[in-house]
């Protein structure tokens, strides 16, 4: 399996806005700290307290005071079901090297290292796992997924979870290129099967992002974009208490091939790497929807340059094309900062100078393919004209 080469990058985004500056499109940056405990890193800022494990993922998001994610079950995490389909999420898997962490003008990074080796199951697994907090709030979660020796799954998730105490009655809209895909009006807030599409999947659709709105505030968003890979095919939203559980799930399925997509290494050295954002905020429903076109319009110039990269060769098309990766690159700070106006800017130039790039390549091949013969023939059937100036070949003489 070939390592991941899209969206690199691309490899950050999303958004969290805890607190409003001047407009809808702008968020305010907040200080942060954090503590270090036996299983968990605590980073902590004004509104939002964000549990990351040591073993990577995120085990809990309080947002205002609202758990709003994790604290039941796996979290938000990169799950690998082995050949039993037993779970085996990063939030519950072997450290085997402390995290590391580095503070930065926008926030913190924080790397974690782990593994899940059971050879009775023909299953190992080493997981690596950068996890970007912003002082916005936005985290940004990129898992390596390495397969130590060849190894045999039942499929693979990215999973996120959140309690049914604080969301019945919430809602929930799944997003692919833009428009809305499916929705859940109302999570229940009683477990009933009869009302479950099939087995505990309250609905499944295709979804590159979306937003769950819990009840007691409609203006708390949280984001949730897929980057990497940018759209997934099969994503469950499911009902967990008919296992016992008190939680829902939000599933994007990532193998097996089934779901649409089959990327979950299975030889040994191969890796994937799984990247996408969680970003709660009290921006309410225009805020999450213009965080999605943005993304999409960053995801469509990164397909332009992609395609573009195949067919550039001329100079100005590669000096145009650095402008566009350049343009690209600047929308992931400004994003994950909570400036949608400047970031779509740069989705916007990123798109133009891919353009220009095209246009320029294009404009040279047809100069080189279609006016440089045309001239050539023309040039030919100049000098064959000059030689046969003067009418007709003369008849043999009759003897």
């Amino acid at each position: 399996m070939s390592k991941a080469k899209y969206l690199i990058p691309f490899i950050i985004t999303a958004i969290l806005v805890l607190t409003t500056v001047g407009t809808c499109n702008t968020t305010k940056a907040q200080a942060l700290s954090y503590t270090v405990t036996d299983t968990e890193i605590v980073v902590s800022g004004v509104t939002f307290e964000v549990h990351i494990s040591k073993s990577g993922g995120i085990t809990a998001y309080y947002f205002m005071g609202y758990p709003v994610l994790g604290t039941v079950g796996e979290g938000v995490t990169l799950n690998v079901r082995d050949k039993d389909w037993w779970s085996h999420p990063t939030t519950m898997a072997t450290v085997i090297k402390d995290p590391e962490i580095k503070e930065y003008d926008w926030g913190l990074l924080i790397k974690t290292y782990s593994k899940v080796e059971l050879p009775e199951k023909s299953f190992f697994y080493r997981y690596t796992t950068v996890h970007k907090i912003y002082k916005s709030g936005a985290v940004v979660i990129s898992t390596v997924v390495e397969a130590l020796k060849d190894s045999v799954i039942k499929g693979g998730a990215i999973l996120i979870t959140f309690p049914c105490k604080y969301y019945a009655n919430g809602k929930f809209i799944a997003y692919r290129q833009g428009s809305i895909s499916f929705t859940v009006d109302s999570f229940p807030p009683e477990y009933n099967p009869e009302a479950l599409q099939y087995g505990e999947v309250i609905v499944s659709g295709p979804a590159d992002s979306g937003y769950l709105v819990p009840p007691f505030e409609e203006k708390i968003n949280i984001l949730i974009v897929f980057i990497n890979p940018p759209e997934i095919k099969t994503t469950h939203v499911s009902d967990e208490r008919g296992w016992g559980n008190d939680y829902f799930w939000i599933r994007g399925w990532v193998a097996p091939a089934w779901t649409g997509l089959n990327l979950i290494p299975t030889t040994a050295g191969d890796e994937y790497n799984f990247t996408w954002i969680v970003f709660p905020h009290n921006n309410g429903p225009s805020f999450s929807e213009s965080f999605i076109n943005i993304i999409n319009e960053g995801k469509t110039a990164n397909n332009y340059i992609h395609n573009v990269e195949k067919i550039v060769k001329s100079a100005k098309a590669k000096a145009d094309l650095e402008k566009a990766r350049t343009s690209l690159s600047k929308l992931i700070p400004a994003i994950c900062s909570g400036d949608l106006d400047k970031a779509e800017q740069f989705a916007t130039d990123a798109y133009k100078y891919a353009r220009s790039a095209y246009s320029t390549e294009t404009t040279r091949a047809g100069i080189r393919y279609i006016i440089i013969p045309i001239v050539i023939c023309v040039a030919l059937y100049g000098l064959a004209a000059k030689k046969w100036k003067g009418g007709a070949p003369e008849e043999e003489e009759k003897v």
